[in-house]
């Protein structure tokens, strides 16, 4: 793991609300090993890979999409892919963009401050690889634009599908759970979508369209 990170890591804890939104090492790694899987396989290798992330937090998984694109372009001799990542609360962004330049990214790396519902509409580009790990009462429809913006073969990944386990206690109401257990067994049941869950973490959904 890049030492960056590790420095990622300690400041989150060190001055940003809620740390433990961190995607930290497990997960890290499983997007560094997903992305260059991805890239890897993509069909036409004269293109970039290119990442969209909605929740960027503090930067530790869009620096870890940037690390997989880098060693993509360097193996495979690709054009070397970018990332944009949403983050809505505009005080995370002094410490993102320290962290973007602590791991030396900044031309591989937009961040874009504000409401993703809006910003999602906004973009004039189409990517590889969708990370959903904002709000998740927002799911629902940020997956529809995300569709949009996915070019053919692309995936989308969701994190916190299963939200601390509660997902999986049917009697539980509370309304995330309720509307995490709902969107996600719909997908699942959604024959456009092909799906795999991942019980990684809190829990990752990846999906691919099927035409």
């Amino acid at each position: 793991m890049p030492d960056y990170l590790y420095t990622v890591e300690r400041n989150t804890y060190l001055y940003a609300l809620k740390p433990q939104m961190l995607t930290g090492h497990m997960q890290g790694r499983f997007l560094v090993w997903l992305t260059e899987w991805l890239a890897s396989a993509k069909t036409d290798q004269t293109q970039p890979f290119d990442v969209l992330e909605v929740g960027g937090f503090t930067g530790y998984s869009a620096l870890c999409f940037a690390e997989a694109l880098l060693r993509t372009s360097t193996k495979r001799a690709m054009p070397r892919g970018h990332v944009t990542s949403i983050e809505m609360n505009e005080e995370r962004e002094t410490l993102f963009r320290r962290h973007v330049e602590l791991a030396g990214f900044g031309e591989s790396l937009t961040l874009y401050i504000g409401d993703a519902n809006v910003l999602l509409g906004e973009l004039n580009a189409t990517y590889d690889l969708v990370y959903l790990d904002g709000r998740k009462a927002d799911y629902p429809s940020q997956l529809e634009q995300c569709r949009k913006l996915l070019r053919p073969g692309g995936h989308i990944l969701l994190d916190n599908v299963l939200w601390d386990g509660q997902v999986l206690e049917p009697d539980n109401q509370k309304a995330t759970a309720v509307m995490l257990r709902e969107f996600t067994l719909k997908l699942a049941r959604d024959t456009t979508w092909e799906t795999l869950m991942l019980p990684m973490r809190d829990g990752l959904m990846l999906l691919r369209q099927t035409g």
